[in-house]
């Protein structure tokens, strides 16, 4: 059922008269201040055009500055107007060659593919993917998946993410405001999957102090580095970076090195920081002895999340999603603490995918099942269960399975979005969802590749390629 944007996105009443501004008046000044202090609200959309402000941005021709700007508070470059344009169509239909280069130099080629790999990874709780990519690209954390709204701040609530996740999440900018497409914030979520559990959401109070001159971590575009603290204010700080010159910033965008140490009184010594949440954990920790590369120690509750995921998303044997080590499901930590979640799997009380397995059980069950060489990562048999008409394409109004493998590499993909045109994130191969076929091959009358006709729908694939 659809919602009024109201109940959609966040602040939408004062976004509405920024935007409005910036739609008349190129006011980009004040609409990049509101965005500042409203960080998920860059993305919302309104008017008849369901335009955002980067759609307006690259309407208007803006510098790169601006986009620089914008691409910091999360703007996202691939969210569709009311008849399937992406920004970048504004400068196309105006003929603005200057600033197709522009869009290249500040969001690159690759941030549509890594966006869908995240949410992707998200959705199957595979938390340890999520936050490898989020640190090295923090922009990306306001995410949302076009189909449906989630972002990964929802599946964090679905999957039952711990309070380390949530708070590491937070630390990288991410807000509790984004909303689904019907209206639902990730504390709605966190209650319909696990009633009766109350997480506190994270903000900056007492026990977080920020002192001038202490480390601390700054979320930037580019990358998560560490800073010194020059000042700080109500709403924004100076850093300077280790390697570079000062900068402000939205407070949001730093987090003390110490904070979630010292929220547990916890030293360094005694722990190293889970690869996922931070929380401090024992160094010997981690997946597999065979791990290797840079240390990525694991607590137990995100262990359990991420076996839970790899387990219900048929990917056995288990590996590591760092280094691909294999599993060693004999030496994984024996106490999980789900202190703030008591149900385990998560959905266990929701009536979604769950087991009545105790944590050891289930464990000892992904063994024995790998002993006896069952292997479930059969990607012709995931398609079969999708069957042929499992989701619609809004913006052609045809039925579709959900899932496709790339025509050309052969790699799973999961629909996410209301138009028939699809990119792979791994092979870059551009193609129509219904008929499978690219745009060159799109030559007749049941084969148009305009994004609002029709085409012939392929079948469920049987035979998947290889690269």
């Amino acid at each position: 059922m659809a919602v009024a944007p109201a109940q959609r996105f966040p602040h939408f009443a004062e976004w509405e008269g920024i935007y409005k501004n910036v739609r008349d008046m190129c006011a980009f000044g004040d609409a990049l201040e509101f965005f500042y202090d409203h960080p998920g609200a860059v993305n919302n959309r309104g008017g008849r055009s369901q335009c955002t402000i980067l759609h307006q941005a690259f309407f208007w021709g803006v510098d790169v500055g601006v986009l620089e700007k914008l691409k910091d508070l999360g703007a996202d470059p691939t969210v569709l107007d009311n008849v399937g344009n992406v920004p970048l169509d504004m400068c196309k239909a105006h003929e603005r060659e200057e600033m197709e280069a522009r869009f290249l130099r500040v969001f690159g080629p690759q941030d549509g593919q890594l966006r869908q790999i995240i949410l992707q990874a998200a959705k199957v709780g595979n938390f340890l993917e999520v936050m490898h990519f989020l640190r090295q690209k923090p922009y990306l954390v306001h995410t949302q998946n076009q189909h449906n709204g989630w972002s990964v701040m929802h599946q964090v609530a679905y999957h039952g993410g711990s309070a380390g996740l949530v708070a590491a999440l937070s630390a990288l900018g991410a807000t509790w405001d984004l909303r689904t497409n019907e209206g639902k914030t990730p504390a709605m979520i966190l209650q319909e999957m696990h009633p009766g559990n109350h997480l506190t959401i994270p903000g900056r109070d007492a026990t977080v102090r920020l002192e001038v001159g202490s480390r601390v971590l700054l979320h930037s575009i580019r990358a998560t580095v560490e800073a010194v603290l020059e000042s700080v204010s109500d709403q924004q700080a100076t850093v300077r970076p280790h390697d570079g010159e000062s900068m402000t910033v939205p407070l949001w965008r730093i987090s003390p090195v110490q904070a979630l140490l010292n929220d547990l009184e916890v030293t360094e010594a005694s722990g190293v920081p889970c690869v996922i949440c931070s929380m401090p954990v024992p160094p010997r920790w981690k997946l597999s002895p065979a791990c290797s590369g840079e240390d990525h120690p694991m607590c137990g509750d995100c262990v359990a999340t991420f076996l839970w995921s790899q387990f219900t998303s048929s990917r056995l044997p288990i590996r590591c999603s760092i280094c691909t080590g294999l599993v060693d499901l004999s030496n994984l930590p024996a106490v999980i603490g789900r202190g703030l979640f008591h149900s385990w799997p998560p959905g266990s009380s929701s009536g979604f995918t769950c087991t009545t397995l105790s944590w050891p059980q289930f464990v000892a069950n992904v063994q024995e099942k790998l002993e006896e060489g069952e292997q479930v990562d059969n990607d012709a048999h995931k398609l079969r269960l999708q069957g042929s008409g499992s989701i619609t394409l809004a913006y052609c109004d045809a039925s579709a399975p959900g899932m496709r493998a790339c025509p050309r590499c052969g790699v799973l993909i999961e629909y996410g979005g209301a138009c028939k045109h699809f990119s792979c994130a791994l092979c870059q191969h551009r193609f129509c969802w219904l008929c499978l076929r690219t745009e060159a091959q799109h030559t007749d009358a049941s084969h148009n590749w305009q994004v609002a006709q029709c085409c012939t729908a392929a079948p469920v694939q049987s035979v998947i390629p290889h690269m």
